[in-house]
């Protein structure tokens, strides 16, 4: 479907910028949290949402395409969203999905701009964790300023934005808001 954006695109193309857009889904994948075939269960869920969504003759409602997707992320990738982010992802592929079936190139356009680029997830260390970058001793950096803040695990930090990686004592790695 042509938006305007100099090139037409399909239900797949929204479909991986929503994933890339997905913090807890992205940190899943930047950690292999999929086993050694990470990046082929990457490609492959794009196109297993996509197929999905674009299949059924019903349109389908957003508590079922997230169970089905926490499912699949719960045995794909080990990934068990506590932040209830595959229920809003689950939404922005179902707007997607509804903007094709009935040939809605506006609300597409408006649902492409709304969903930002590649997330660059970082994990944070919780309080009493160590970070493994500082081991050299030196950082690259000049102002010693910059490290302070970490210094201070009690003290709210305006950094800490979005979700991260939790090992749990069983074995499971939780998202964390």
């Amino acid at each position: 479907m042509d938006i305007g954006i100099g090139q037409p695109i399909t239900l797949i193309d929204v479909v991986k910028k929503i994933f890339s857009s997905w913090p807890a889904y992205q940190l899943a994948v930047q950690h292999g949290a999929g086993g050694p075939d990470t990046a082929a269960k990457d490609k492959w869920l794009a196109e297993e949402v996509t197929t999905y969504i674009a299949s059924n003759k019903e349109p389908l409602d957003a508590f079922s395409l997230t169970e089905w997707l926490d499912d699949i992320l719960d045995h794909e990738f080990n990934l068990y969203a506590e932040d209830d982010s595959t229920t809003a992802f689950s939404q922005l592929f179902l707007r997607a999905s509804v903007c094709f079936r009935t040939n809605n190139a506006a609300d597409l356009k408006v649902l492409w701009d709304a969903v930002p680029g590649k997330t660059s997830a970082n994990i944070q260390p919780k309080a009493g964790e160590e970070d493994s970058s500082e081991d050299d001793g030196e950082g690259s950096g000049d102002d010693d300023d910059d490290d302070e803040p970490m210094d201070t695990d009690d003290a709210p930090s305006k950094s800490k934005k979005g979700p991260r990686f939790v090992e749990e004592d069983d074995g499971w790695t939780s998202v964390k808001r």
